[in-house]
């Protein structure tokens, strides 16, 4: 057995009751920041730890510049592998089809943010009959790294929270936000590079719960 922690402390997204009832969901949990019962316009979907922290930070970014738009938070406690290829959840509890599509549904974007290479998860969702590589914008690890800050490592990689909200007001065409976010990242690693640490704005983040 291996047992993998995290050197930092970490903000808690669930309490005990939700993080059990996504063990139980296939380790799948799906929240929909809206109350009209229709689909979602995007998908946010996160799988992994610090890079679940920028999912959250974006979704509440996109409420606050974006409110009108419908968006559903899903994040992914495990991946696994199978004869056919990889699967969402746990060997013992695997997604089924019909459930990637409730999930997913078949025709709304989704920007993914995972803390391992982009070819794996896209590998894993494309087992999935009816996947669309188009609807899917995949960001993880792509070997950018260095002795910096850990928002600025998740940036190198562009997956931090900027990243992800840029690439939604593209896929809306709000252009205006694309550069706003474009620049508050680069202002925020700009800080970095100068002072050794992210600026308070990224460690006093107050991130949303979901419970």
């Amino acid at each position: 057995n291996a047992l993998v922690a995290g050197k930092t402390p970490e903000p808690r997204f669930f309490d005990l009751e939700t993080a059990q009832r996504q063990l139980e969901n296939n380790g799948v949990f799906s929240k929909d920041l809206f109350d009209d019962g229709d689909n979602p316009d995007i998908i946010i979907a996160s799988a992994g730890d610090y890079v679940t922290k920028e999912a959250v930070a974006a979704l509440q970014v996109l409420q606050s510049d974006m409110p009108d738009l419908k968006l559903r938070f899903v994040n992914i406690l495990a991946l696994s592998s199978a004869k056919s290829g990889g699967r969402i959840g746990p060997i013992h509890s695997q997604l089924s089809q019909d459930e990637f599509n409730q999930v997913f549904t078949k025709n709304t974007p989704v920007v993914f943010n995972f803390h391992g290479y982009p070819q794996t998860i896209r590998a894993i969702v494309a087992e999935y009959a009816g996947y669309n590589s188009e609807l899917f914008n995949i960001g993880g690890y792509i070997e950018q790294g260095s002795t910096t800050t850990p928002f600025d490592m998740l940036a190198r990689n562009k997956v931090s929270r900027y990243d992800i909200t840029t690439k939604v007001a593209e896929i809306f065409n709000r252009f205006d936000l694309s550069e706003e976010y474009q620049n508050r990242l680069k202002n925020i690693k700009d800080y970095a590079y100068k002072n050794g640490v992210d600026p308070d704005e990224i460690e006093s983040w107050q991130y949303l719960k979901f419970y």
